[in-house]
């Protein structure tokens, strides 16, 4: 019988390796470039989690990404052929956080003509209002 503990393939100058299960039943496999750690495949949650990121080592999602993440072409959440830069069908929850609309903090009342004034008043800046 024939046991690896742990399978590891790298390049000649060893800067570069795949390791597969360092530890004895961890079920993880490694990405390492330039003697650092890039990106994980864990099996350790039974979803097959992806992490990407120096020395990441616990994705929590199926794909977990620690830093920045730069995207070509279109990004789409709940749509698989988005239109634009960024589409989203659904709901989106700003939380702790503020909405920018070009560069420009945004404060309107559901649309960028309407203002939030203050004693509960709500002021459009352009045009007529229709009423009725």
């Amino acid at each position: 019988m024939f046991h690896i503990r742990t399978l590891s393939l790298s390049d000649k100058n060893k800067d570069s390796k795949i390791h597969i299960e360092e530890h004895n039943n961890e079920d993880k496999i490694r990405f390492i470039t330039e003697g650092q750690q890039r990106m994980i495949i864990s099996n350790s949650t039974t979803s097959g989690n992806i992490g990407i990121g120096l020395n990441f080592n616990n994705p929590t999602s199926t794909l977990d990404i620690q830093g920045n993440l730069s995207v070509t072409k279109s990004i789409g959440i709940g749509t698989t052929a988005p239109t634009k830069e960024l589409e989203i069908i659904g709901n989106i929850n700003i939380k702790n956080g503020s909405y920018y609309k070009n560069g420009v903090l945004f404060t309107g009342g559901g649309g960028s003509l309407w203002d939030e004034g203050t004693n509960n008043h709500i002021y459009y800046n352009d045009g007529n209002i229709g009423i009725g």
